[in-house]
């Protein structure tokens, strides 16, 4: 029996719920103060979705301090949620350039900047990103999976199947990272551990996988 492609979506490349605001730590000097008096401000426009609202908060807060980080950082998830992808690009290198302190924050960055840069069409800095994140978190598993599936979608199968397997390494129960290397099995002709690879990710309850399996009859 011939197996066909399984129709499936490959992970979306975002690390981190763009939509978390970060809310910046009180402070005694007065212009730090009110810089984030702004930017609270504007977390609450954007809560409500007013991300217009939240963006000229944003801009008063950084036109008064221009060292606040969160300023820049909340400000690109707001152009990021008008889709306006190169502002937000723009804010959260800047935000990653003056974030020194919170190594965590900055991998997140790293993340979001790396869809940016895929929806934007710029797979090589994504790429570069989705390093970068690997280098300060080598356990991140969704990182080597977003970075495999970009590798797929431009042609290097042996550098995605890498990231593919290290994901499943790190966390054997990363259904995704299963589904996404079955799927590049299929594409370069390896049936055999493309079913293999589904057949995994339908026992972890990825539901594609099972649907897949049951349409070309295979018990699982």
């Amino acid at each position: 029996m011939k197996t066909r492609l399984v129709n499936l979506s490959l992970v979306s490349l975002v690390l981190l719920a763009s939509a978390l605001l970060v809310f910046p730590m009180l402070s005694f000097a007065d212009s730090e103060g009110a810089s984030n008096e702004f930017v609270n401000r504007g977390n609450a426009n954007y809560e409500k979705g007013d991300y217009e609202g939240a963006i000229v908060n944003y801009n008063k807060a950084i036109e008064i301090n221009q060292s606040n980080y969160v300023a820049y950082q909340n400000r690109a998830k707001a152009y990021h949620a008008k889709r306006d992808y190169d502002r937000a690009i723009d804010d959260y290198s800047k935000a990653i350039e003056m974030n020194k302190r919170d190594a965590r924050g900055d991998s997140d960055m790293y993340g979001i900047r790396a869809n940016l840069y895929h929806e934007r069409g710029h797979n090589d800095m994504a790429i570069a990103d989705f390093s970068r994140v690997i280098e300060m978190n080598p356990r991140n598993d969704m990182a080597f999976v977003n970075r495999g599936n970009l590798f797929f979608q431009m042609g290097n199968n042996d550098k995605a199947i890498s990231d593919f397997s290290m994901a499943i390494e790190i966390n054997p129960r990363n259904a995704l990272a299963f589904v996404n290397r079955a799927n590049l099995f299929i594409k370069i002709g390896n049936n055999d551990r493309a079913i293999a690879d589904f057949e995994t990710a339908a026992r972890l309850g990825n539901r594609d996988s099972q649907d897949y399996l049951r349409s070309i009859s295979y018990q699982w």
